[in-house]
């Protein structure tokens, strides 16, 4: 079984409102879309929002009513999908290191 990995997003993406993004996680090392949980008013959310990382946007709306807050986080989704991409690639020369040392 694949394992979830995932970056923490707090205090990295500023709040938007009520809105607080958690974390973001994704099962495979280049998946295109990860799952961003997140929070409204100190509450997790039951479902997490999808982000496309090609496109650095949002498939979802988050559970607000406010129309502005909604728009703004749709407005954070690219530095979202910067966080996840720095992660990745912090992720993918740790690995080459591990490889290195350990072929030496």
């Amino acid at each position: 079984m694949t394992e979830i990995t995932s970056v923490d997003l707090s205090g990295k993406v500023p709040p938007i409102g009520p809105v607080h993004f958690l974390r973001a996680e994704w099962k495979t090392f280049n998946a295109r879309f990860v799952l961003v949980w997140y929070e409204v008013g100190g509450i997790e959310q039951p479902l997490a929002l999808r982000l496309d990382l090609d496109k650095q946007a949002f498939l979802d709306d988050p559970s607000t009513d406010d129309a502005d807050i909604s728009r703004a986080v749709r407005l954070h989704a690219s530095d979202v999908a910067r966080w996840v991409a720095a992660d990745r690639r912090a992720r993918a020369v740790e690995q080459m290191r591990t490889a290195a040392t350990a072929g030496a």
